[in-house]
């Protein structure tokens, strides 16, 4: 079985997101629920993403909590790796 490596922190995933519709990381904090600086943080790719902001991304972006934790768990296996 092939494993998907996932070499980009999950921030960079957001950040592209809200490039492609135009939304200043300031909207998105404010719709999401997700404080300015914690985001900041992750689309830096200086935080990760815990639980509760994978519930906020999870309801804004209509998919669920354990895609946004298995991007943040892959990314910090890659990196524990290299």
């Amino acid at each position: 079985m092939s494993e998907i490596v996932v070499r980009n922190h999950p921030g960079k995933i957001i950040k592209e997101a809200l490039d492609a519709i135009n939304m200043s990381n300031k909207e998105f904090a404010i719709r999401s629920g997700i404080s300015e600086r914690t985001l900041s943080d992750i689309i830096n790719e200086k935080g990760n993403i815990t639980f509760d902001v994978a519930e906020k991304l999870a309801s804004y972006f209509s998919n669920s909590v354990e895609v946004w934790m298995n991007l943040q768990t892959q990314y910090n296996t890659y990196r524990y790796r290299k």
